[in-house]
């Protein structure tokens, strides 16, 4: 009994301690145990690894190595899920052997070997043609790049070829390479001293490159002097009617002083090019077939060119629903013939003030009488008729001003009676303070009087003698219209914030400000005593006239 159960103990060991030695095989560059490889390249080598112990399979390890090297390739690392190690060796001369090892837990190690059979290729070749050292080049200006390439192995048209500035870095400029090795492409670079560098590089990663330094120099650009739309009389215009034909001047220099090729485009509103010939300076308005329309304006750009370089510049003029053969009709806000002048204070045209102690800017006797050129005045038709709004840059009281629009053929200081008005009115005040500057520069009031009052003799002051009857109320009700048309739409909703409600402010005026346009009370006349009299002669403003047909 002793002997047999020594057998079965003895039998039971020697099952446990049999190890299965890991198998390993390299499948990548191939599996033929060898193959040629290029020196100088990288080439990622991979093997399946397996273990017939089923517990040991996700413990192995893989290792790489090149010939005896102590040194691992790669060190020791887990397969992935499919058994399979990867490992990348740069390919060196003298190389002979890459070997895979795996190893188990008890250590046992499985080997594979890929015989290396080494042949080296040459690097690719690249002749620099442009940009050349001695050449001329300008920051803006396109430069040329071209080169020619080969390689021993790689077909021409398979090279890539690079453009580096050590100034700007690697230039974004592509190049494709010909079957016969020409490769060429342009950019530009910014002034400076530029090494610039050309690399080729073939299939295999192998490169060649040349440099040469050239310096750019600054841009040079034509200098457009002047741009200045004129009518054919070579005058100087800033307005232009339907039908007109109007000239482009420019003058330019050029600091090299080549010869300079003019060129001249034209453009409505919209910014649609209505040039016909480009090489013309003239022009004739065809309001209908060029999209224009009175009030808009025409640019003329002007672009001088000496071959490699441009300058530019551009002039405007305001299109007018006017005609120097027009009749002018006096006070009527328009002006007809395209004169730029309202014949105010000039009803014989002879250029000279009828009467020379009127200026409608100031109210001071310094100042020389000036023709009525501070009128803006536009027509809007309505339902009922035509209806002519004037705004003029004079300096009045609001009884004052009522006398002006009366005594020059208006119906009275401007009445609004519907929101259609009160906007083609706030946009005439609009274009009157921005877009008309008075003699010395300066914008034009921002506001107007209106025919709009609770009636003036009111306290503190009940006798300005102003003729009209008082509502001496203090709410915005209380205001009514010298015609008499309906109040009722702008009691709240035209009104600047907290205006209307102050008992002695009787006279209603259209005020432009920052937060766009509303009704503003003030005192209506001066008050020759204390304490209004210096706070109320401030109180002068241009007049708002309105006529209706």
């Amino acid at each position: 009994m002793l002997l047999f159960l020594i057998a079965c103990n003895d039998g039971t060991l020697n099952t446990k301690n049999i190890n299965a030695t890991p198998e390993a095989s390299i499948i990548i560059p191939d599996a033929t145990g060898g193959g040629e490889v290029e020196v100088g390249t990288e080439v990622l080598f991979r093997a399946v690894v397996s273990d017939a112990d089923p517990d040991d399979q996700d413990l192995l390890e893989v290792r790489w190595r090149v010939d005896d090297n102590p040194e691992p390739a790669c060190d020791y690392a887990v397969p992935n899920e499919n058994g399979e190690s990867d490992c990348t060796i740069l390919i060196e001369e003298g190389m002979e052997k890459v070997v895979v090892e795996v190893k188990d837990p008890q250590n046992a190690i499985g080997v594979d070997e890929y015989i290396l059979s080494l042949y080296f290729t040459e690097p690719p070749v690249i002749e620099l043609l442009n940009p050349q050292s001695d050449g001329v080049y300008q920051e803006g200006v396109v430069i040329e790049f071209e080169a020619l390439v080969e390689d021993a192995e790689d077909p021409a048209d398979e090279l890539t070829v690079a453009w580096n500035s050590d100034l700007e870095g690697d230039l974004d400029i592509g190049g494709t390479v010909s079957p016969l090795g020409f490769v060429s492409t342009e950019g530009m670079l910014v002034e400076g001293t530029h090494l610039i560098t050309a690399t080729v590089t073939d299939s295999t990663g192998k490169t060649g490159n040349t440099t040469v330094e050239i310096v750019v120099g600054p841009l040079s650009v034509p200098n457009v002097d002047f741009v200045d739309i004129q009518n054919t009389g070579g005058v100087s215009i800033d307005e232009a009617f339907n039908g007109q034909t109007i000239v482009c001047d420019a003058g330019a220099t050029d600091p090299e002083g080549d010869p300079l090729t003019w060129t001249y485009q034209w453009f409505n509103a919209a910014g649609t090019d209505i040039s016909t010939d480009s090489s013309n300076n003239l022009l004739t308005l065809d309001y209908a077939t060029q999209s224009l329309a009175a009030g808009e304006l025409v640019t003329c750009t002007a672009t001088a060119t000496d071959g490699q370089t441009s300058g530019s510049d551009s002039d405007t003029v305001l299109l007018v629903d006017c005609s120097p053969f027009a009749s002018e009709i006096p006070y009527d806000g328009i002006d007809s013939n395209c004169d730029g002048l309202e014949t105010l204070n000039d009803q014989d045209g002879d250029g000279t003030p009828d009467d020379g102690s009127i200026n409608f800017d100031e109210d001071s006797p310094e100042i020389s009488a000036r023709l009525g050129v501070e009128c803006l005045g536009e027509a809007m038709n309505t339902s009922d008729g035509v209806v002519y709004f004037l705004i003029c840059d004079n300096d009045h009281y609001w009884k004052t001003a009522h006398d002006f629009c009366a005594d020059n053929g208006y119906d009275s200081l401007a009445t609004l009676q519907n929101d259609a008005e009160f906007q083609f009115l706030s946009n005439l005040l609009i274009s009157s303070r921005d877009d008309h500057t008075k003699p010395d520069g300066s914008n034009r009031n921002s506001s107007a009087w209106l025919g709009f009052t609770r009636g003036p003799d009111c306290a503190p002051a009940t006798s300005t003698n102003m003729g009209y009857n008082s509502v001496c109320g203090s709410g915005q009700s209380n205001y009514y219209w010298l015609d008499n048309s309906d109040t009722a739409w702008i009691n709240t909703s035209h009104w600047i914030s907290g205006e209307g409600s102050n008992s002695i402010e009787h006279c209603g005026m259209l005020l432009y400000n920052s937060t766009g346009t509303g009704f503003y009370d003030l005192y209506c006349e001066y008050v020759p005593t204390a304490p209004h009299n210096q706070w109320s002669i401030e109180h002068t403003l241009p007049s708002a006239c309105v006529k209706r047909q």
